[in-house]
């Protein structure tokens, strides 16, 4: 798994997933403030899993999964304070998994959704 950390999240959300031995990409070191568009482009290309605070890109990548095209997967992190964002990541990588489709990591647990089922796993 390879991923692209968002730059609406700091930093230490790479170095965290580094710190796993997850390859990881922080959007600020490659294309500091790329439009959605730009990011999409380079997640289809690059085949990392986008790693997100924004619902609405979040969203809108699940939907291109579910309708077929090439894209590795997007986590979600759900949380109101940067504290409460990087204690949610830790939870993701306790016991990383590509996700299929999304992938949503909160203060309580992560959850799955599939591109083809539309079901949740725990």
């Amino acid at each position: 798994m390879r991923l692209l950390v968002d730059e609406n999240l700091p930093e230490v959300i790479a170095d965290m997933a580094r710190e796993a031995g997850i390859a990881s990409t922080w959007v600020r070191d490659v294309m500091p403030g790329a439009p959605d568009v730009e990011v999409l482009a380079h997640l289809t290309q690059s085949r990392e899993t986008l790693v997100t605070r924004d619902v609405r890109f979040a969203n809108h990548l699940f939907d291109r999964i579910a309708a077929g095209e090439k894209l590795s997967g997007v986590v979600l992190i759900r949380a109101q304070s940067m504290a409460d964002t990087q204690k949610a990541w830790a939870r993701f990588l306790d016991r990383p998994r590509q996700p299929a489709g999304i992938a949503v990591a909160t203060m309580t647990g992560v959850r799955y959704r599939e591109r083809h089922t539309g079901e949740q796993t725990p």
